[in-house]
């Protein structure tokens, strides 16, 4: 199965101070995932946390990546 799951933080690079918290919160996810046989896509807008796929984002495009990847998994 693929899954997506967006974190804002990551996703935007817009609040520096909540990166590193949204980051360990998405790659327990990712990898709870992954480690159970699916693909996990993921948008970043410069962090990537070691499992499953980037998507490159940003903060003004962020909305734009969910909802266009959103169709594929």
């Amino acid at each position: 199965m693929k899954i997506l799951i967006a974190e804002f933080a990551v996703g935007t690079d817009i609040e520096k101070s909540l990166i590193p918290e949204g980051a360990a919160m998405l790659k327990t996810l990712a990898e709870s995932f992954v480690r159970v046989g699916h693909e996990v896509y993921y948008p970043a807008a410069g962090v990537e946390i070691g499992a499953g796929t980037a998507l490159r984002s940003t903060a003004e495009n962020f909305r734009q990546v969910i909802e266009r990847e959103a169709k594929k998994v």
